[in-house]
């Protein structure tokens, strides 16, 4: 009897133990190399001030998100002071959904910056009434500016894998290796495509956990202390 019982016991602690042992994590959730949230550099101070700044979409996203993260930004600067105010940056920035690369002009000898807001929905760009081959080209047209000293593109996505897909990625394709910088909430890179991006055209980019995060980047470019 006293045996059975050493052995029940000596099972129910084996079957215990194998139950808490705790699970090995995956190696493949994890991706060391990105850090997400990162403050702009230096370089990249004061990049959209004192130039003309455009805004536009490339396929089906959305401008206003870009507006608002703007705005927030622009909230530290003092109401009062001249030609400053959180007003007076937004309106400093040309937005046209439908905006063409020979519509950008130069400011003096300053090149003007494009903000590119890239990204398609789920159901397609045709099925909302968006010819995407025309955006592509659209696209390609900024990034042969961009290419020929004309203007800085700053290509932005926002929507994370809900915006990506076989509409979004050729118009990708055409702007990012021309872009001066890329600006992603991490959803997007759900496929490591921006990573993928970064280091075939040495473009920087900065991924963030939400879009919320993304004021940060627009106070270092329009200097917003």
């Amino acid at each position: 009897m006293k045996k059975l019982f050493l052995l029940m016991f000596t099972l129910i602690l084996t079957f215990g133990l194998v139950g808490c042992k705790p699970e090995e994590e995956d190696p493949e959730e994890e991706d060391p190399n990105v850090e997400l949230d990162l403050d702009l550099s230096s370089d990249f101070l004061d990049l959209c001030t004192d130039r003309k700044v455009y805004l536009t979409t490339l396929g089906q996203s959305d401008i206003d998100t870009v507006i608002n993260i703007i705005e927030a930004a622009s909230e530290a600067i003092p109401v009062n002071e001249i030609n400053s105010g959180s007003e007076a940056v937004v309106d400093a920035v040309s937005r046209k959904n439908d905006l063409v690369a020979s519509e950008v002009a130069k400011d003096g000898d300053k090149l003007p910056v494009v903000l590119l807001v890239t990204g398609s929905s789920g159901k397609g760009l045709g099925a909302a009434g968006t010819n995407w081959e025309a955006e592509k080209a659209r696209g390609e047209a900024f990034a042969l500016a961009a290419d020929s000293n004309q203007m800085i593109l700053i290509v932005l996505h926002v929507g994370g894998e809900a915006r990506r897909g076989t509409t979004t990625d050729p118009i990708l394709d055409a702007v990012c290796p021309s872009a001066r910088l890329m600006l992603v909430v991490e959803g997007g890179n759900f496929d490591k495509y921006f990573t993928n991006s970064t280091n075939e055209y040495n473009v920087p980019l900065h991924l963030y956990s939400r879009q919320a995060k993304m004021v940060s980047a627009f106070k270092t470019l329009f200097n917003i202390e």
